[in-house]
């Protein structure tokens, strides 16, 4: 064969590769459209960002067997404690080959990422990130949304648990930043409207800082108190666990308050590193009426981790919005979320298959995720009306979940608020001597 005609063979063998969705279509009526998302996430934590990502993207393929269309994501992968971030979330704002993107995980680089998206108009889903002020500002953005409530509510609910747990006097140790300000800025009002007393409250922006705060509760340490740690880095929590058992080995006599921990330590990263006291804490997870939790522990031995319900999510969201609207992806995630036609079907494929058809034909089914129901404020749509949170202890370098939270109770989980109603009007009080 001559040169000419082998180029011309592979010219068109690439051609036909490159065209396969358009092949397909025209001769099987089956028609493909693959969109590119950018999916920001921690490195050091991608693999298991990767593998339930991947889940999600079989889960919708399998879905989506025998529809005549069918909408695929390519996720490009990004570390969001790459020193270039913040070059790389401009550009991608701004690039018109991406559709959307999923992510940051903490509040500072979700916020530096809506605020990109906020002028480009790019779709923007945060599925972790929580800070109250970053919700706040951008409430009237029509395309960010959070997949989880605010702080405000994650602070009320640890309060609550505190108070479950038998203290009268509570602190606060949380970071100077976006995502320490949600407690910061609430605890004290909070936990005066709950009737429990409020004795320190430490905002740091060190690592020294926590350090020393650790050493000042300690010093000061009453029968009935109990930390609350708003931590929004591993790195600090590190720190804060070493500087205790730098205490433990000062004094054979050590003390502390019982701890209880914002969602930020619920971490793979840090489950064999946190070993000085017994850490327990809330994190938003999965609903319990979903199986999600279940299956991830069959298929990959272990509990999910903060967040990868909401990244699940957060793909399926996406997906089922592109097939109602692919050029506007906001416009379809709206139309999905306000979708009130009864709808009792799950996220397995089976049943996802027959939602995928219902949004196909026109209908718009109250669709729920893995996380529970995707109602949204209905004045801004800017984040999801309930969040559960899993009550999670940290033992032998594992989490446990010991129970389901929710403000509402709702959905198998347990109202902390209701909870404390009921044990303040039944049970008898007694004082601390």
């Amino acid at each position: 064969m001559r040169a000419g005609s082998k180029i011309f063979v592979a010219l068109m063998i690439f051609i036909l590769c490159a065209c396969n969705d358009d092949f397909s279509a025209e001769h099987t009526g089956h028609k493909v459209k693959t969109y590119k998302v950018a999916v920001v996430m921690p490195k050091e934590r991608q693999g298991a960002w990767t593998r339930t990502a991947q889940w999600a993207l079989d889960n919708l393929a399998e879905a989506q067997t025998g529809l005549s269309e069918e909408v695929k994501l390519s996720l490009q992968w990004f570390d969001e404690n790459s020193p270039e971030i913040d070059t790389q979330l401009k550009n991608i704002s701004n690039d018109d080959s991406f559709v959307a993107i999923i992510g940051p995980y903490s509040s500072q680089k979700a916020h530096t990422a809506a605020e990109l998206c906020a002028k480009s108009g790019k779709t923007l889903i945060l599925p972790i990130a929580t800070s109250a002020e970053v919700q706040r500002i951008y409430a009237n953005v029509n395309n960010i949304w959070n997949l989880t409530q605010s702080d405000i509510s994650q602070c009320e609910l640890m309060i609550s648990q505190a108070i479950l747990s038998e203290s009268w006097n509570v602190s606060l140790i949380a970071s100077d930043d976006d995502y320490g300000k949600s407690f910061s800025d609430w605890f004290a009002y909070q936990a005066e409207e709950l009737g429990i007393n409020v004795k320190d409250i430490f905002i740091c922006s060190s690592e020294n800082e926590i350090k020393s705060a650790a050493n000042t509760v300690a010093a000061n340490f009453k029968y009935g108190d109990h930390l609350l740690l708003a931590l929004s880095q591993e790195r600090f929590a590190i720190a804060f666990d070493e500087e205790i058992g730098a205490l433990k080995e000062k004094s054979k006599n050590f003390k502390f308050p019982l701890v209880l921990c914002s969602d930020i330590m619920n971490s793979p990263n840090l489950s064999g590193r946190l070993e000085n006291l017994t850490y327990e804490g809330l994190s938003p997870c999965a609903s319990p009426s979903s199986g999600f939790s279940t299956a991830y522990n069959v298929k990959f031995g272990c509990e999910p981790s903060n967040g990868e319900a909401h990244l699940f999510d957060a793909i399926s969201l996406l997906t089922l919005a592109l097939s109602i609207d692919a050029e506007d992806p906001d416009n379809g995630i709206l139309e999905l979320v306000q979708g009130r036609e009864t709808w009792n079907r799950s996220w397995l494929p089976a049943d996802m298959h027959d939602t995928f058809v219902m949004l196909q034909a026109g209908g718009r089914p109250d669709v729920s995720g893995v996380t529970g129901d995707w109602t949204f404020d209905e004045r801004h749509h800017s984040s999801v009306l309930n969040t559960t949170y899993s009550h999670w202890i940290l033992r032998d370098g594992q989490y446990f979940t010991l129970e389901y939270l929710s403000a509402d109770g709702g959905q198998r989980t347990t109202s902390t608020l209701q909870a404390w109603d009921v044990q303040q009007q039944k049970y008898q009080q007694f004082s601390s001597s």
